[in-house]
């Protein structure tokens, strides 16, 4: 009787925290209040939940924190070199006058700029040069916006520092490991969504006109930096892919980004490179990090009380991977607002609850969740920080916004799906 009161207890919070939080509560301080009611009810022991879960859980998250920290320092070294800049402009050089093809290529070397780098404001960094140019093109703001948003969620399939954080939503992902092996679903799944926002374009701009050119050309940066430096952006990804751990790896790529953009010749030079952009960089993710430290507390105690939903559920597993990718596909939209698929919102819980009921290999349902919080949670929930941003820049209806974007990225989500049964159906 306990197992069966405690449950519907810990679905009844569950619910009130994903109702708050789609309301706009602060999801850290909601995170915290959560986790001592499961305490509560889950009748963890006090030193337990002190020692296991509001000490030993940040303590724990320390190696995907300084993940999150050289990855947003990296994206922030590729604005202040000026790389990021002169990629965009070479991308609008070459596209010339054409509406659509130019449109296009912005959004995919937008892509591949987010793909090694992190936080809002290298996303604002970039953001206010292509979007300005994408609306002197003569694209509508609300076209623009989504196409721009689902490329940072498209770069998030295979983002480093992402992939450190969803580690982190559920003990079960602890073993998730960012490796060739999993580019191999990433890469493709990235090219999949791309592939949509493309369609996305042809389809909304395929009677568009060009604008002046000229109030486009005022928008782009006015030097270049050598070519060979613009092979920085992906320089991250490629050294992992051939065995190179994460951190070292992006370290290389600054001191890549810094000799090829000639920021090392002086002394005094490079080194306000490195400080700015790692100051910048920090100050970019407080919020992020303060959320993260919030769910690896929460994460443990969602395990703790799995024995009692499994008590309840009796012998009830989460073992068909197909039968997951439907219903979290049909579902998908239950990500937007930080809704309960959501992993930096309501989801915590409710994936940590999967991650222990299920027997499938971890990496398979680690692709399955990123699934749904790519193509569509970081593609197009208004509530997340970088899309709040380019909604607030460019003053597009936050209904439009969503009513423009949602089948679009539920599209990205079935695809990336059917691609990630593909890769680890056989090994389930």
């Amino acid at each position: 009787m306990y197992n069966i009161i405690a449950a519907i207890l810990l679905l009844v919070t569950l619910a009130i925290f994903v109702i708050y939080t789609i309301r706009g509560g602060n999801t850290i301080v909601g995170i915290i209040i959560l986790t001592i009611v499961w305490a509560i009810i889950g009748r963890v022991p006090f030193m337990t939940v002190l020692t296991d879960i509001f000490q030993k859980g940040p303590e724990n998250y320390g190696s995907a924190v300084s993940v999150v920290i050289f990855g947003t320092w990296f994206g922030r070294v590729l604005v202040e070199t000026g790389i990021a800049g002169s990629i965009i402009r070479k991308t609008v050089e070459f596209g010339g006058d054409k509406l659509l093809a130019t449109s296009i290529l912005l959004i995919v070397v937008s892509s591949i700029i987010f793909a090694g780098s992190f936080g809002v404001g290298t996303m604002i960094a970039i953001g206010v040069i292509v979007l300005p140019i994408l609306f002197s093109l003569g694209v509508p703001k609300h076209i623009g916006v989504v196409a721009f948003t689902m490329s940072y969620g498209a770069a998030m399939f295979i983002n480093a520092v992402i992939f450190n954080n969803l580690r982190v939503v559920a003990e079960g992902f602890a073993s998730a490991e960012y490796n060739a092996e999993y580019l191999k679903f990433g890469i493709p799944a990235m090219i999949i969504e791309l592939l949509v926002v493309v369609a996305f374009l042809v389809v909304k701009l395929r009677k568009g006109k060009v604008h002046t050119w000229a109030a486009v050309a005022e928008r782009m940066p006015e030097k270049n930096t050598p070519m060979i430096s613009f092979l920085t952006p992906l320089l991250p990804v490629v050294l992992i892919l051939i065995g190179c751990p994460t951190i070292p790896a992006f370290l290389a790529s600054m001191f890549y980004a810094l000799l090829t953009t000639g920021k090392i010749k002086s002394y005094k030079g490079m080194c306000d490179v490195v400080q700015k952009s790692l100051h910048e960089g920090i100050s970019d993710i407080g919020g992020v990090l303060g959320f993260l430290y919030t769910v690896v507390m929460f994460a443990p105690m969602a395990e703790m009380n799995a024995p009692i939903f499994q008590a309840v559920l009796g012998d009830i597993q989460f073992n068909n991977l197909v039968v997951l990718a439907v219903v979290f596909t049909i579902i998908a939209p239950l990500a937007l607002f930080r809704g309960p698929i959501f992993p930096w919102g309501a989801g915590t819980a409710v994936i940590a609850i999967l991650t222990s009921m299920s027997t499938l290999p971890t990496m398979a349902l680690f692709a399955l969740v990123t699934c749904t919080t790519q193509a569509m949670g970081s593609s197009a929930d208004p509530t997340q920080s970088w899309n709040v941003w380019a909604l607030g820049y460019t003053k597009v209806e936050l209904k439009q916004y969503v009513k423009t974007s949602i089948f679009w990225c539920w599209l990205a989500t079935a695809l990336t799906m059917i691609w990630m049964l593909i890769v680890y159906l056989p090994q389930c």
